[in-house]
Parts: structure tokens; sequence; C-alpha cells
């Protein structure tokens, strides 16, 4: 198998939209998705649907006919549809999907300008460079028997900003060298085929102009497309191979390697299905990594055979704290309700002080995870981000409920940080090097995985000698057992249980022994988590059946009536407890530290799970991009005047400085005079507008020499007296404004020391500075005028600046 990672650019051409399926309450009605650092992008699943709809274009084009070799060839690509084919629905008929050899990442804004706009500006200026990348458009439903916008229909769609240049990834996996060569001129062609993307493409949104490894090769590519492709190989859906040769565990001790896990996309660790929302646990299953795993590993002999016998062990991974270790909240810890110290409340474990504990009222930690280190415990939490997906019926363009409708994922967010453990038996593990080696790269892990999700980098060392179980000799009157996994355990009659009998029975079956026989079952204490676990079975393409299993987190304090050999405890440690341990159940550990230091140790406030923000360095940004980035800082830097503007006028004694007149007072300039002002303004183009206001400024002034010198005047009889014009003239012509702490500075500057938080430095753009100097002059003259007017109108009313003022 042979894997080509093809770069694919992609450039909007026009303003476009792909939403997220929710809104911001009162402000919009659908936003723009956005990445971790807050950019739109354009979601994997998005990207692979449209180009998928291209390629059959294409592939109807080429083969002239119904379903020809291009047709299978598109389909082994992107992999089949059962559901959308529309082949029957009950699960007899219904042929099971074949997954596809094409994989895509999210398509994201362009690393040089991503560079460029964290290099000018810090949090939180950057915010308002990353909000002037969209905007909001207004629209109305118009109501079809009177042709007039509907009664509350008034919506505002949040839509992005045209030349911004994304990229993303194709890996293409292919058994031989013209499989891939067909495959990326196939894909080329798709990319020229497709014009739009997103939301509303059919209403002038979403031009787009795509480009695969940046199209140098546009002539071999025709060529290849002359040729059939090459027949694809046929993958029939069904059970694999049942393992038929004896799997019997070796004997010897355990290479135990730490792994860890960094999220570089969204992951699902699909939990329950709840109505239309697949969840997603907090944390990786050993039965998820399982077959990443195995695909990494490179090890002597059959990676089957060896998983099958429970020598090969994927342990699940937990989120990264502060420290490296994280644990299943124990389910014996407590903690007071109403702490005297939140920042450091006590750790209580039940049972144990009771004279103490009587006068406190607790609660239990739950099944969080908790970071240990020393005499601290700290709550870690995972983030989790909702997405948004739905199934896209050919016909009718747009998602239907027949073929899964809309639907949403709750996903592990993207940079964050689990560790985990592998543990091999030491006669497979060959050699050290080599197998970190092996287990440190890029993989694909969890659900969805070709559709943008599940993309992690593996990091392995070896790990240290933590179980304390390997140095015990002797004998012992009892010990403590703690889950680190949930465990698989079978009662009496075989069925799996969670319950204290049923791990006495594993005990006995994993340790050759009959613990049960010297147990002091009264003074043994059991706090048991039950859970239910379920799976699916991908090769079978049916779940799993569903069974009760012993919780992580449950503590067992064992006490005998006589003392015993450690051997079999330091077995039990080792190999673990219970069924399907190569999926990572039944990971147990011996008298853990944490739980003999209990007593005295300290609960902290939560944290999140340890994360990896990329960090960027500068950039220089050319051609096409710096025009999309000098747009980009014009537009936030003009919201951000619109802001500090809106605060300015709204100060009584500086309106009174700025303009030479009370603010909501009927006295001159009078409205008709104002009035002819905005006119003058608004009619005159964008970049004009300064220079038509001080043309109405110096023929007032000319008028006023003519009246003076007793010649005809014009029939305008409302004027601008003196002291407001001359406010406007200093205003409009970027002469200092000679108010406030600085007389010296103009329009531009003054309103730039009124920022909290100005988007960047516009350097030594002289030509930019002049721009916005000129429309900001006009833009506090017209916000000034609003106001006087609706004061007068409406006394106290609030002005609310709009963008286009």
């Amino acid at each position: 198998m042979i894997a080509q990672t093809l770069r694919l650019s992609i450039e909007m051409l026009s303003d476009w939209h792909i939403g997220t399926g929710g809104g911001r309450y009162g402000a919009l009605d659908s936003r723009v998705a956005r990445d971790g650092d807050g950019f739109p992008f354009i979601p994997a699943s998005t990207l692979k649907g449209m180009l998928r709809d291209a390629a059959e274009t294409v592939a109807s084009a080429l083969d002239q006919e119904g379903n020809g070799p291009w047709a299978e060839f598109a389909a082994h690509l992107f992999g089949s549809q059962p559901v959308v084919e529309g082949q029957a629905a009950h699960s007899g008929d219904r042929q099971r999907p074949v997954s596809g050899v094409v994989h895509f990442s999210a398509a994201r804004l362009s690393p040089v300008l991503r560079e460029h706009i964290f290099s000018i500006a810090a949090e939180p200026s950057r915010e308002r460079l990353v909000q002037a990348m969209t905007f909001a458009k207004p629209g109305v439903k118009i109501d079809r028997d009177s042709g007039t916008a509907a009664e509350n229909m008034l919506r505002f769609d949040e839509i992005a900003r045209r030349g911004l240049r994304f990229e993303a990834e194709i890996t293409v996996a292919l058994s031989g060298t013209q499989e891939i060569e067909a495959a990326e001129a196939f894909l080329a062609a798709a990319c020229f085929v497709l014009e739009r993307i997103g939301g509303k493409r059919r209403r002038g949104l979403g031009r787009v102009q795509l480009s695969l490894n940046g199209s140098k090769r546009a002539g071999d590519y025709r060529k290849r497309l002359e040729r059939p492709p090459p027949e694809a190989e046929r993958v029939e859906p069904g059970l694999r191979a049942n393992l038929t040769n004896a799997c019997e565990p070796k004997a010897g001790a355990w290479t135990t390697v730490d792994v860890e896990y960094r999220l570089l996309e969204p992951l699902l660790a699909a939990g329950r299905i709840e109505g239309n929302v697949i969840t997603s646990l907090s944390y990786l299953p050993g039965s998820l990594l399982l077959p990443a795993i195995k695909r990494m590993l490179k090890v002597p002999g059959d990676v089957d055979q060896a998983i099958f016998a429970g020598d090969i062990r994927v342990l699940p991974a937990y989120p990264a704290g502060s420290s490296d270790t994280t644990i299943v909240a124990p389910a014996c810890f407590e903690r007071p309700k109403d702490p005297p110290d939140p920042e450091a409340s006590k750790i209580y474990v039940v049972g144990e002080d009771a004279a103490e504990q009587s006068n406190v009222q607790r609660k239990s930690l739950g099944n969080g995870f908790l970071s240990y280190a020393g005499k601290a415990l700290v709550p870690v939490r995972t983030q989790k981000i909702m997405l948004t997906h739905n199934t896209i019926d050919d016909e009718r363009q747009r998602p239907t409920s027949a073929i899964g409708g809309v639907y949403v994922y709750e996903a592990l967010a993207e940079d964050q940080v689990f560790r985990g453990q592998v543990k091999i038996r030491s006669s497979l593990a060959g050699d050290e090097e080599g197998l970190l080696r092996s287990l440190s790269g890029q993989v694909r892990i969890g659900r969805a995985r070709a559709s943008g999700y599940g993309r992690v980098t593996t990091t392995a060392v070896l790990a240290g000698n933590g179980n304390s179980a390997a140095e015990r000799a002797g004998e012992c009157t009892g010990f403590d057992l703690f889950f680190h996994t949930d465990a698989i355990v079978r009662d009496d009659s075989f069925a799996p249980a969670a319950n204290y009998e049923a791990v006495l029975a594993a005990i006995d079956h994993a340790a050759g022994t009959t613990l049960s026989a010297f147990c002091d079952h009264a003074a043994t204490r059991s706090f048991i988590r039950a859970v239910n676990v379920e799976g699916f079975s991908i090769a079978a393409g049916l779940p799993r059946p569903a069974f009760a299993a012993v919780g992580a987190g449950s503590v067992i304090k064992f006490r005998f009536t006589k003392p015993i050999k450690n051997d079999f405890i330091v077995k039990i440690a080792e190999e673990g407890l219970g069924e399907r341990k190569a999926e990572g159940f039944g990971a147990v550990s011996v008298d853990p530290a944490f739980l003999a230091e209990a007593q005295g140790m300290l609960l902290y406030p939560a944290i999140d799970c340890a994360s990896y923000r990329q960090k960027y360095g500068s950039a220089v940004v050319k051609g096409k991009e710096s025009e999309t980035a000098r747009r980009i800082e014009v537009t936030a830097w003009r919201q951000a005047i619109l802001e500090a503007i809106e605060l300015v006028v709204a100060d009584r004694d500086l309106f009174k400085s700025l303009f030479g007149f009370e603010c909501g007072h009927a006295s001159k300039p009078s409205n008709a005079m104002l009035g002819r002002i905005r006119s003058a303004i608004f009619l005159a183009p964008e970049e004009q507008r300064a220079e038509a206001l001080m043309t109405i400024l110096r023929r007032q002034r000319r008028q006023r020499d003519v009246r003076r010198d007793g010649g005809p005047s014009d029939d305008m009889t409302e004027k601008l007296g003196p002291a407001t014009a001359g406010k406007f003239w200093q205003i409009a012509s970027g002469a200092a404004l000679g108010i406030g702490n600085f007389p010296d500075r103009d329009v531009m500057s003054w309103i730039e020391s009124k920022m909290e938080a100005p988007p960047g430095d516009l350097g030594a753009a002289d030509s930019v500075r002049a721009q916005l100097r000129s429309w900001a002059s006009t833009a506090l003259i017209l916000a000034g005028l609003q106001l006087h007017v609706l004061q007068q109108s409406e006394p106290g009313v609030k002005m609310e600046v709009a963008d286009g003022a």
C-alpha cells in the first residue's frame, strides 16, 4: 500500500458561508465555522462532499455512459454509499459500506496570512483582525402572495469575506504507482470542475478556485484521463478470517511504553447516541487505539496472534494534567461540600477517621480524572466541541431524514494531549529503539477519520517501573486493589458482573489460587462502580452485546485471616484481570501511593487538559495575500474607529468641544443644514466624502463673504454657525483638533488614542493612514449629526453607529 499526500490550495473569489448549524442569540442566525484560533475554515466533510460530487460529474463525462470504469474508480476513492444509492433499508438486504481510500484534512487559512496576523497584533487586538474576516449580512423572506417581506422573517447571516486562501491535504492510499497517478489526475479534474462551495452558492456566494499540487502538471493530467483507470482492487465487506491457530499467552516480563497522543484534529471517541447527537467520551479507550497501534507496531511474529493471546495490551489514554500521572478519581475519595478553603480542600477516604468526618458534610469526587503529584490532586477536564453535519440528497440537493438528515458530532477539541501505555511481552518487543520509532508518528484514530477527524501525533518513550507490586516480597495480611481501567469479570454463573464476588473469581483464575478461602469478608471493604460496556464490530457490521463491568476508579481493600504470599499479587498487577485485556480492560495496581497517602492530600481547582498551541513567527505577505491582509486590517481599523466614535460622541462635553454646539439642543445649526451636510457626504463616493464636506464648507465661507459685500446669496437660509463650521473644517481637513491633553493631534491620532485595543500597528503605511483619516473624519461628523437629531426627537436615546457610517 502506497500513501501519497497531495496539497490542495483554495482561493475564495467571492464572499462565502460555511456554517455551524447554529447562531448567536440576539445577533446572528447562522455563524461561520471557525477553527481553534478563531479563523474561518472549510471542514473536511464539506470539502470531501463537494469534491465527490464534482468527481462524479467528471466520471460521467469521461465514461459517456452509465456506471463505467471511472464511476467505479470514483466509488473506490471515496467509498460506497449504500443508503444514498437507494439500497434496501433492511439489514439483510443492505450492503455494508466500504471505506474510501481518500482522506481529507480541513482547509485552514494559509500559514503565511495566519502568521502575519499573529505577528502584527497580540490579544485582544488580534481578535479584531479575526472578526474583520466576516460581516453580518441581512436577509428577509419574501411573502409569495404579497411579494413583500414577510413579517418577523428578518435574519442575519455571518458571511466570510472574499480573497482568503486556504490549504488542505488529501491523502491517497492505493496499491500501486499507476493507481496513484490516475487518482491524482482524476482529483485534479474534479478540482477544476468545482466552482462554488458552501451555503447559498446558488445565490452568488462561495465562488472558488481550487489548485491541486499547484496544477503544474495540467498537461500530464489531461493525457492520463484519456486512458481508462486501472482496475481497482475490490473489497468485499464481510467478516475477516478467524484465527485458527491456538493463541496461548506467553510467559515472561513486560516492556511498558508511555505513549503521548496529541490531537491535530478533533477526535470522535463515540460514546452514546442521543437523538441525532453522537456524544464523545472524555478519554481515548483502548478499543479505539488498538487498531491504530496495530498498524504502527513493528514486532517479530504475527501481531494478530499476539493481540488475540493478550501479549500486546493497549491501555486507554487519559487527559494529561499538570503531572505525568492521571488517574480516574477513586470511588472511595470524598471532599467537603463547603470547604473552608475552596482553593485547597481536604481529601477524605470513606470509612477512615470517622470521628473527624462525622462533623463534615461530604460528597463524592465522581468519576472524573485527577492529575496526581505527591500530596496534590488536581481535577483535569477535557474540552469538547459540537460540529453539525448533514447528508445531502443528490436529487433534492438538501438534507433529508431518509438518508441521515442533519446530525451532530460531539468531539474532543484539537490540540489536547492524552497519555496512555502500550504493554508488550519483552520477548516480542525486540529492539527498544525500533519499538519506540514504530510507535511514534502520525495516525488517524476514531470515527469519521476520512472527514477531518482523528489525526493524531504519537510520541513513545520507555516507562519507568512505577508498579509497587513488582517490589513486594514475603507475605502480607491484605492489600488495596485499584482499577485503572474498566474490567470485564464474570461471576459463578459465567455472566459479566460488577461486584465483589466476580472480582474474587477473576483473581483466583488469574493467580491460580483460592484467595476467597483466606479472605476476611467482614473486614474487606469494596467501592465498586458499575458501568455498561458497549461496542461495535466493524468486521461484522453489527453492534457488540452490552454487559456490566467493574468501572475504572473502583477500589477493593482486601483483608485476610492469615498472612499469604505476595507472588500472586505481583502476577495480577502485571497481567491484569478479566477479559479483553488487549483492548485495555482490566489494568489494576496494588497498593498505589495515592491510596496510602490519601489522608494528607489536598484537592485543588480543576484545570484544562494539557494543550500544545502552535507558536507562530513573523511572515511577509506578498501578491494577492498582501491585498487581502491589508483589506482585513483596514476593515478591523474601521470597526475599531466606529466603536471609539460611539464612546466619544456620547460624552456631552467632548461633543461640544468637537462640533461647537450642544447635542440635542434646538439651536443652530438647524436640522435642515445638517441634513444637507449628511446628504452631501452620503452621495459622494466613500474616498471623496471628506473632500465633499470641505467643498460645502468652502462654499459656505464664500457665500458669507459675498453677503458682507452686499452681493447676492443663494436660497440657503439656514447656515452653519462660524464656530461649527470651523470645527467641521478642522476635522475634515486633518488639522489639529485643539482639544484634550493632546491638542496637536488630528482626528485619526486622537480617535486612535481613545481605543482600548487598536487592531495592530499601521506602521509606515501612510496611504492607508490617510485613507482612514479621511474616512474617520466623516464617520465622526455623521455620528455626531445622527445623535444630535435623535436627541432632539427622543431625548436620552442611545446612539448606535452602523458599519456603513
